[in-house]
This record gives C-alpha cells, sequence and structure tokens, in this order.
C-alpha cells in the first residue's frame, strides 16, 4: 500500500506543470488514505483501537498572487470527500451512511519564480472537514 501511495505522489508530481502566472486554479481528484491509532480509556483501563480508511477528494482549487513578479499571494479551495472503505481492528466498517465531507481551505502561498514561466510554490493554511 505504501509503494501504491509513493508512486501516486511521484507521478502527480512528475506531470504537475508549474507555471509563474498571477493567478490559476484548477480542479484536483485524488485518494486519500490514512490509518490511525488511538487509545481509548474504558473506566480506567486503556486499549488501542486501528483503524483505517480510504476516500476520494474532489476539489476546485486556485492561487492568486499580488501581482505576476509577487512573491505572496492567497490560495482558496473548495472540496467534497466521499468515504469508500474503513476498517476497524481488521474488520471491515459500512461507509455506506457515511455522509458527504464538505473541505473549505484558504492558505498563504509563497513562490519562487525561477523564470517567467516556471515557479514553485508553497502553502500554508486551514482547512477544516464538515
Amino acid at each position: 500500500m505504501k509503494k501504491i501511495i509513493v508512486v501516486c505522489l511521484l507521478i502527480s508530481l512528475a506531470v504537475l506543470p508549474v507555471f509563474a502566472m498571477e493567478s490559476w486554479g484548477g480542479i484536483t481528484v485524488a485518494p486519500e488514505f490514512g490509518w490511525s491509532t488511538v487509545k481509548v480509556d474504558f473506566g480506567g483501563q486503556s486499549e488501542k483501537i486501528k483503524s483505517s480508511s480510504t476516500n476520494l477528494m474532489v476539489a476546485a482549487e486556485g492561487a492568486n498572487y499580488f501581482g505576476q513578479k509577487a512573491q505572496f499571494g492567497i490560495g482558496y479551495g473548495f472540496g467534497v470527500g466521499f468515504a469508500l472503505s474503513g476498517t476497524m481492528e481488521d474488520q471491515k466498517v459500512d461507509v455506506s451512511n457515511t455522509p458527504v465531507s464538505v473541505l473549505p481551505k484558504i492558505s498563504f502561498q509563497y513562490r519562487n519564480a525561477f523564470n517567467d514561466k516556471c515557479a514553485i510554490e508553497v502553502g500554508i493554511g486551514f482547512t477544516h472537514a464538515y
């Protein structure tokens, strides 16, 4: 499973063009995989519960910079997530009644333009799932 995630990330990095524009927008469709271990206390006794989930995320995202040569900007996005499968303690969980997640996003963007046609950008911000 980890090999699949690494391959998907490498392919997406290899095929994503990054252009030095004042603003950009796009649609993202991507799988999301999650694993967690939660420690639960039951009246003085604690137990670790392992779970995993697979979701499909669809989002419209973009960024606006404060000018053609500006390094700083604002990123934004709005997406939805659909649960595909889940397990808890190696038992399959029925996700058919899981509601659709709504995911608004806003971020502070930094861009380093190598030339007029190529740049790399990073962002940090907030996303909340409803």
